[in-house]
């Protein structure tokens, strides 16, 4: 009996998640960054704003948990009497000991709690601007969405983490006076003098650049894995790195600054402005977008043909017409448009991998000579009218 041939490995398939560990390749995770990119940046602006809403307040439990726990850890006072030996017979001694707890114990602790306001945003899918510049990017990179669209998104999703931050810090804290007594109020105070004190604009900017890439490494490995307990714990070590090192995030400054401000700081807000908030996300937006720049740059060449046949699905009419993809809004430009379509070129020729578009030519060419129909016009076409418009071709992350 003859024996089956074997098939011919297809460089630019996707990796299949390892049976044991359920992770995915890097490569493979590219292809759900992007794709998850495609789908954030086609959301309504209404959705966009709620689910940024909810982000903030995620991050500002998050931030919370650091105040409440690393902010009551000052200091152990023990008192009492201990038995000492004086050299003839044993005496009680009064005992008054002040232990200060070193600083990288109450960074520590607060490298453990912070990362909650993350896993919250993950599996509950809101939209967090600092995770949000990654995934945009990636998606324009791929060429699957515009400029316009990116900036719209990141612009919605900054307003609405804003707004989250600010209603839990007053309504839940500063109205409450949670935080008024002793030694919460001095750890409160001492982080805003902390976060505006110590450095210049600079400074700040390194440290948001810190942070960012960090953050993103989290998203990252966490859309690497498909268990939510692996999803857990792939957010929780990069986060604890930057809570523990000192980084700058712009969306938990949004929390942690206001509300000193509202319980008595003295900060005006073009301060906050010029000496945080501004350096910080300039520096988020750089870091996030080094990772994904040099992620992309690496691992897009494996993934070229998966990437430029990604496409969203027809919407319903009923819904509007703006998600369809010849709309002027919300049009994603094809593979041909993508930022690095060339230097991919450029990578496969050194390689020898014959590129996509000369392999192509021939087949894409009717009979009389003239290009056939758009393959994603004659997709949007055939697709079923009952379609939402929201609908992506994406992998479960």
């Amino acid at each position: 009996m003859a024996s089956k041939p074997a098939e011919k490995e297809d460089i630019y398939a996707p990796p299949k998640a390892d049976p044991v560990s359920l992770n995915k390749a890097p490569k493979g995770t590219l292809l759900v960054v992007v794709k998850a990119g495609i789908a954030k940046s086609v959301l309504l602006w209404w959705q966009t704003i709620a689910l940024a809403w909810s982000a903030g307040i995620f991050i500002a439990i998050g931030a919370a948990c650091v105040f409440s726990i690393a902010g009551a850890v000052d200091s152990f006072h023990l008192t009492g009497t201990i038995p000492v030996f004086d050299g003839t017979s044993t005496v009680d001694a009064s005992l008054d000991w002040n232990i200060a707890i070193p600083v990288g114990v109450r960074k520590l602790l607060a490298g453990v709690l912070f990362p909650v306001g993350l896993m919250l945003i993950v599996l509950s899918g809101a939209e967090l601007f600092t995770g949000n510049i990654m995934f945009l990017l990636a998606a324009r990179m791929a060429g699957k969405c515009t400029w316009p669209q990116v900036i719209r998104n990141w612009i919605l999703s900054y307003f609405g983490n804003l707004c989250g931050c600010l209603a839990v810090a007053y309504f839940m804290f500063h109205a409450t006076e949670m935080y008024e007594p002793s030694p919460y109020s001095n750890f409160v105070m001492a982080t805003a003098h902390a976060k505006t004190s110590h450095g210049n604009f600079g400074k700040f900017f390194l440290k948001g650049v810190g942070c960012n890439f960090l953050v993103c490494t989290s998203l990252w490995c966490q859309l690497a894995c498909d268990d939510v307990i692996s999803k857990i714990v792939s957010i929780w070590w990069p986060i604890m790195a930057f809570v523990c090192i000192g980084f700058e995030h712009s969306i938990a400054n949004m929390f942690f600054l206001p509300l000193a401000m509202m319980d008595g700081f003295d900060l005006s807000t073009n301060e906050f402005l010029r000496l945080n908030l501004v350096p910080v996300t300039i520096g988020n937006i750089v870091g996030g977008s080094l990772f994904i720049f040099v992620q992309y740059l690496i691992y897009h060449p494996y993934v070229a043909v998966e990437v430029s046949t990604m496409r969203l699905k027809q919407g319903n009419k009923k819904a509007g017409a703006q998600f369809k993809w010849h709309d002027g809004l919300h049009h994603a430009p094809g593979h041909e448009h993508s930022m690095f379509a060339g230097l991919h070129s450029l990578i496969n020729s050194l390689l020898g991998i014959p590129n996509e578009d000369s392999t192509q030519e021939e087949t894409d060419q009717s009979p009389t000579g003239e290009s056939d129909q758009n393959p994603t016009e004659l997709d949007a076409e055939e697709t079923d009218k009952n379609y939402r418009p929201l609908e992506v071709v994406q992998e479960k992350c």
